[in-house]
């Protein structure tokens, strides 16, 4: 087999048995940060698995400079969390005696509701406690960092040194112009980094545009491949976009393994021979099957549903009364790659047409695409399968939205979904939606393809539906 094709070949079960008892395991940022968003028992989990590979960790120095910029406003994203949880109790109970109230009950049937709301009372306050317990329990910005202890105990010595000179560093972003511009990974989705917040890290001494991080940690693993004449190596990274993993629309999206550009890459610039990705929770189920480690099932669902989600959030749930168990859901799914981009296109073409002045990016972290108005006024529009609502109630969307309203002063949220002309779910799908309250300035647009690869609204909900910003061509 040539090498220039590796990269399309999935290792071998031998070389996955070599993989995991030889190479080198190499850790991203986000893998760490992830820690902190986890229920206790599946971190303990985690960092238990960690403690087997003592000695085989290896952490990028770009992965620990952005782990040591974002750790705070992590700690701190948790407890916001908290409190958008306790909003969102109050307006349950207020919003439900509320609507007892209009169906004046006690005046029209021998329906007595009096002891339903003492009822349902007791179990909302049962839930508080136990969520008051939990947020007095949750670390703060100013606390040690037990967490950040364990990590720096795994690591040791094994983290990278800072690059020698900013040449080295302004070389690599100049080839991520050109690479980015050809979508060749890793990072080239990452070019709204530079937009709303700093363009720069800072440390040593030299400056770290933030857009290129990826590509700057992947330069690092290949010299320090090379340094070292390391030939195996595990990376580690819960970033699954497509500019790192190789995914596939089959009845959903599959991922197959890393890039084959980045596998033959790393093969043509050092002497590894096996390079393999994973995500956090592949790999504990993994560890779990090939090390025979006792992992809990309920760790690898609660890793799964944290790292899934953009802005994820799991709330411990012991103690909590079954019908009340809540993990915020989350922000965006994934449609197949085909429609999310062919539908990305159309939203961002109109928006860029319809608002000329205004500041767009798409990829951002937090919603496929962001519009920064000329007076500052912030909009989020979001690309979601049908499913999305069909699988979520209205105060989980209300959970999403008073979070992210507040951490991002947003002034309206657009959620798109696009249907076939004939799916047999969009009309129970209004007339459920019709029954509940959209949040203001949330406005929820169903979209159907009109001619060629042209998306056409075909129905909308929300009290903003009017507004200029909503998506409607």
């Amino acid at each position: 087999m040539s090498k220039d094709f590796i990269g399309y070949y999935q290792p071998s079960k031998d070389d996955f048995a070599d993989l995991w008892k030889n190479g080198t395991i190499i850790i991203d940022a986000n893998v760490l940060l992830n820690l902190y968003r986890y229920p206790a028992s599946a971190r303990d989990d985690m960092l238990r698995v960690f403690e087997k590979f003592k000695g085989k960790l290896w952490l990028p120095h770009q992965a620990m400079l952005e782990y040591q910029e974002n750790r705070l406003g992590v700690i701190a994203d948790q407890r916001v969390k908290f409190r958008g949880v306790k909003k969102l109790i109050y307006d349950t109970q207020d919003n439900f005696r509320n609507k007892l109230e209009e169906l004046q009950l006690r005046k029209r049937s021998n329906i007595d509701p009096d002891k339903y709301l003492k009822s349902l009372n007791d179990i909302y306050k049962q839930f508080e406690v136990e969520l008051d317990n939990l947020f007095n329990g949750q670390m703060d910005v100013s606390d040690e960092d037990e967490i950040r202890i364990q990590i720096m105990e795994l690591l040791g010595e094994n983290i990278g040194e800072c690059p020698f000179d900013q040449k080295w560093l302004d070389d690599i972003c100049k080839e991520g112009e050109q690479r980015y511009l050809q979508r060749i990974p890793p990072g080239y989705k990452d070019n709204e980094k530079s937009q709303g917040g700093e363009p720069c890290h800072h440390c040593g001494g030299l400056s770290f545009e933030r857009k290129y991080g990826d590509l700057i940690m992947w330069f690092e693993i290949i010299e320090y491949a090379k340094q070292n004449s390391l030939d195996k190596i595990i990376f580690l990274t819960d970033d699954n976009k497509g500019d790192w993993f190789w995914n596939v629309d089959s009845d959903g999206k599959k991922t197959i393994g890393p890039k084959p550009f980045l596998v033959n890459e790393i093969h043509r610039k050092s002497n590894v021979k096996l390079f393999y990705m994973y995500t956090t929770e592949q790999f504990i189920k993994y560890a779990k099957e090939k090390l025979q480690f006792q992992v809990k099932p309920e760790s690898i669902k609660q890793i799964k549903e944290a790292t899934d989600k953009k802005i994820p959030f799991v709330i411990e749930p012991s103690g909590i009364p079954s019908t009340l168990k809540i993990g915020v859901p989350t922000i965006r799914d994934i449609l197949s790659e085909d429609v999310e981009n062919s539908l990305k296109r159309n939203v961002f073409d109109w928006l860029v047409s319809t608002f000329p002045c205004d500041n767009i990016t798409d990829n951002t972290s937090h919603f496929d695409i962001v519009r920064i108005s000329s007076d500052d006024h912030i909009f989020g529009y979001d690309f979601k399968g049908i499913g999305y609502l069909a699988q979520r109630s209205l105060d989980s969307l209300l959970i999403d939205y008073y979070y992210i309203a507040a951490r991002y002063k947003l002034h309206g949220w657009n959620i798109i979904i696009p249907v076939s002309s004939s799916h047999f779910y969009m009309d129970t799908l209004i007339r459920r939606l019709k029954k509940d309250n959209i949040p203001d300035n949330v406005v929820i647009s169903i979209v159907r393809p009109s001619s060629g690869s042209e998306y056409k609204t075909v129905y909308m909900l929300g009290s903003s539906s009017n507004c200029d910003w909503v998506y409607k061509p």
